[in-house]
């Protein structure tokens, strides 16, 4: 099928605005999380899968005059089918083949509108930011770093998480006007990026510390404990002394277990101290008769 432009399809086809490359992130103006371009991709996926299902799978074809000569014969068949009072397979004919004839077209309308929204998002992420190019594995280990402290700078016990997402927000702008939204070209400019990951890497690593000493610290200490902490504790021993209960099995048990058989082994049915343990049965001041 050639794509003809005199056709009524080729008309609808609109030029599709370019989108930006898939291996670029956006620094946002302001201190936070990087954003990846083409966040809504996946569930272009979902409907370009859906789209093949019902239509065939994908071809590089536009539209042409074979799809119009479908839709004209179709429409033909259907009409001569209520002409001739519906007799005769014509309209489920006509029907199929109309249904060909719009496929194609229906397809690279549904593909383009897709690519459209795409676009839009993706360049509107892009006004509220700035450009990184993360394809070089320099670049990507320096915006991996910078994902890293973000996460690290939420952690509880950090008090100084807005100061070091805020630097190494800084450091990420330094490196994205060195570059322009291009990879690096040299080894003096890895080098330069490299120094950032370096520091951005070693600040995230000093707040996770910080957050494990400060979280080690409070178990020690009860005055930050929550109620629903307190009252999840409280429900774990009420289970416990429940179970016991009605098991008859643990450590208390076992414990009043051991003293009753000493008090009866003693003979006097006293505490184990006035009669000794099992064995012993000479009473204090008559070890020398």
């Amino acid at each position: 099928m050639d794509e003809d432009s005199s056709t009524p399809f080729a008309a609808v086809v609109e030029p599709v605005e370019p989108v930006p490359p898939r291996n670029t992130v956006v620094i946002p103006r302001t201190p936070g999380p990087l954003r990846p371009l083409g966040e809504g991709e996946h569930a272009g996926d979902e409907l370009d899968e859906l789209i093949d299902e019902v239509f065939g799978p994908t071809t590089a074809e536009g539209p042409g005059v074979f799809d119009v000569v479908l839709v004209i014969a179709g429409a033909g068949l259907i009409a001569w089918s209520f002409v001739s009072g519906g007799a005769g397979p014509w309209f489920a004919i006509g029907v199929g083949l109309i249904i060909l004839g719009v496929a194609l077209p229906a397809r690279t309308l549904l593909r383009a509108a897709g690519a459209r929204r795409a676009a839009r998002r993706d360049n509107r992420i892009l006004r509220a930011g700035t450009a990184l190019d993360i394809s070089d594995p320099v670049v990507g280990a320096l915006a991996g770093s910078y994902d890293t402290l973000v996460h690290a700078a939420q952690l509880p016990g950090v008090s100084v998480g807005a100061a070091s997402v805020e630097a190494g927000h800084a450091a990420l702008l330094e490196v994205a006007s060195l570059l322009g939204g291009r990879p690096p070209l040299n080894d003096e400019e890895r080098a330069y990026i490299e120094r950032r990951t370096g520091a951005i890497r070693d600040l995230a690593g000093q707040l996770m510390k910080t957050s494990r000493a400060w979280q080690r610290a409070r178990l020690h200490d009860g005055t930050d404990v929550t109620a629903e902490a307190r009252e999840h504790a409280a429900a774990i021993v009420q289970a416990r002394e429940a179970l016991e209960a009605d098991t008859g099995v643990g450590a208390l048990d076992e414990l009043e277990r051991i003293r009753t058989q000493l008090r009866e082994a003693s003979g006097h049915g006293g505490e184990p101290g006035h009669g000794g343990e099992p064995g012993h049965g000479r009473e204090p001041g008559r070890d020398g008769a």
